[in-house]
């Protein structure tokens, strides 16, 4: 066996062993390794038609998975990848508020919570079918948690939605548009928050004028992360930060294999 088959196989391996970890029950296994085999060569066999499926993780709790799509992608970047531990990391304790900008259908949501219980969180999610899951995923916590179905902007409007994967769609201006735009300060008063420990910004390219127009409360955040698509990169969030009366602290920065920036940033006071 080749090196490249070897490191194929130590993956999958390893894949099986996590989601066996995660799993409460077999049923709960079977459930997501046949969502996860959907993306597969096998999936036609084992997963012919779209599904979606509750299962019940240690880490997450009881979610839903859609088959076909990327939600299995995003959950083991979560328990397998440990995407956001460096985030969880650098808030420390205590984490009071979270707002996720780009919640998608609430996994990454859920692993946060699960990390800081009694946390509030706002998760806004402008995509009809991601807001549908979200919102059955969030439903657990309660009160606790407030879905806000709109873009993040910088001004309140109307737009449309421009993409065709449930994780990459954008917002394009559009005066017939049908998806609303809110501002962060929309999103503190919901979540009715003077401070936010935790801001998770993962928005496919709407960062840039959500930071180009943050003077109004970056000053409120602790610690954020996020994904700057070009041409916005982590020097230009780290610039807009300085520009708005920041002192930022850049925690990590890390070009991934898409060719978008990961920036970890702790908000400093303002000067």
């Amino acid at each position: 066996m080749s090196p490249l088959a070897d490191h194929k196989v130590g993956q999958h391996a390893s894949t099986l062993l996590t989601y066996g970890r995660e799993a409460r029950t077999p049923r709960d296994f079977w459930r997501v390794l046949r969502v996860r085999l959907s993306q597969s060569k096998l999936g036609p066999v084992v997963c012919r038609r779209p599904i979606a499926v509750d299962v019940n993780l240690r880490s997450l709790g009881r979610v839903r998975l859609r088959s076909h799509t990327s939600d299995v992608v995003v959950l083991g970047e979560l328990i397998e990848g440990g995407s956001y531990e460096p985030l969880a990391a650098a808030a420390g304790e205590p984490v009071r508020t979270i707002v996720d900008l780009g919640a998608n259908t609430g996994l990454a949501a859920r692993w946060l919570l699960g990390r800081f219980p009694g946390a509030r969180i706002a998760a806004v999610e402008p995509e009809d079918g991601n807001l549908s899951v979200l919102r059955r995923n969030l439903e657990p916590i309660g009160s606790a948690a407030h879905v806000v179905g709109a873009c993040i902007g910088a001004t309140p409007r109307r737009v449309v939605m421009v993409g065709a994967r449930e994780d990459g769609f954008r917002m394009s201006d559009d005066s017939d548009g049908t998806t609303d735009v809110v501002t962060m300060e929309h999103v503190l008063e919901t979540l009715e928050a003077d401070r936010v420990d935790l801001l998770k910004v993962d928005i496919e390219g709407a960062e840039e004028e959500l930071f180009d127009h943050c003077g109004g409360w970056i000053h409120r955040v602790g610690v954020v992360s996020v994904e700057c698509h070009h041409p916005f990169t982590a020097d230009s969030l780290l610039e807009r930060l300085e520009r708005h009366g920041a002192q930022p602290e850049a925690l990590s920065i890390e070009r991934t294999p898409l060719g978008y920036d990961m920036a970890l940033v702790r908000i400093g006071a303002r000067v």
